[in-house]
């Protein structure tokens, strides 16, 4: 990683956790380099067992007519599976342009052209895209890059802003419960679903968690720092912000099960 690569990682988790936060991580020799990451998701992903599963539910609360909004492209799973099952009007956003990269190939590899694609700060989405979306999508629990309570309201509240009247947000999260437990739950059949590369927690605290990604074929490790939602804290920024149906799902199962995986609310609001 380029020292300027790394300053500026190091900037933006400054900004985010503070220095209280950083000291909490210094010590254990992080990888940050975004590069190193991108390149890697895919075989993390494993989009084509993921797309079995994801793709279906998905389906259940979007027509393929809908206007899709996926806030969060990451290597191009949710909106490439989501063109290859018919659903083609999506506008992709992610600010990371190595992760945009990685996507595009990914598309390649299944035939899918990615045209709209933009870098929309989560928390300024403009005001041209107010009342345009069926659907929004953050999923991959990627609301937790955001520590900052007033910064996941924010983009919570952007979310909102752009559906339409009966539009729907998708948004997942990790089982931060099951972590807090001592237990770390990757069966590889939900979201995360590849075998090239093992991803595990390194540090767990109240107000962030350290993941280590390691590459099996080549050794590549890297890590991310992500905020941990605790049980119904996601809900509680929901509501907050407007959406007052909420269905809980549990790795794609209807209901709340805390010894699922990944949890996933598909929202609304009745106005």
């Amino acid at each position: 990683m380029t020292r300027h690569k790394k300053h500026k990682h190091l900037a933006y988790l400054r900004g985010q956790i503070g220095e209280k936060g950083l000291k909490r991580i210094r010590h254990l020799r992080l990888n940050l380099d975004g590069k190193v990451l991108a390149e890697m998701w895919p075989d993390f992903v494993g989009l084509e067992k993921r797309m079995k599963k994801e793709v279906p539910f998905l389906l259940k609360h979007i027509e393929r007519t809908a206007d899709v909004f996926d806030a969060c492209l990451g290597s191009g799973a949710a909106t490439i599976g989501l063109k290859l099952a018919g659903v083609y009007n999506i506008i992709s956003n992610e600010i990371d342009q190595k992760l945009v990269r990685v996507a595009k190939t990914e598309a390649t590899r299944f035939g899918v052209e990615l045209k709209d694609i933009h870098n929309y700060d989560w928390r300024d989405i403009p005001p041209q895209l107010d009342n345009r979306f069926d659907s929004v999508l953050c999923l991959g629990n990627s609301l937790g890059y955001l520590f900052k309570r007033k910064d996941q309201l924010r983009a919570l509240s952007s979310f909102r802003r752009i559906l339409k009247e009966k539009g729907r947000l998708i948004i997942d999260e990790r089982n931060y419960g099951l972590m807090f437990e001592k237990i770390f739950k990757h069966e590889k059949e939900i979201v995360y679903c590849g075998n090239l590369v093992e991803g595990r927690p390194i540090l767990i605290k109240e107000n962030l968690v350290v993941m280590e990604y390691q590459h099996k074929e080549n050794g590549k490790v890297a890590h991310l720092v992500v905020y941990p939602f605790k049980k119904g804290e996601i809900i509680g920024l929901l509501e907050e912000v407007g959406f007052n149906e909420i269905e809980i799902y549990s790795d794609y199962r209807k209901g709340y099960d805390p010894k699922a995986e990944f949890i996933t609310y598909v929202c609304s609001e009745s106005r």
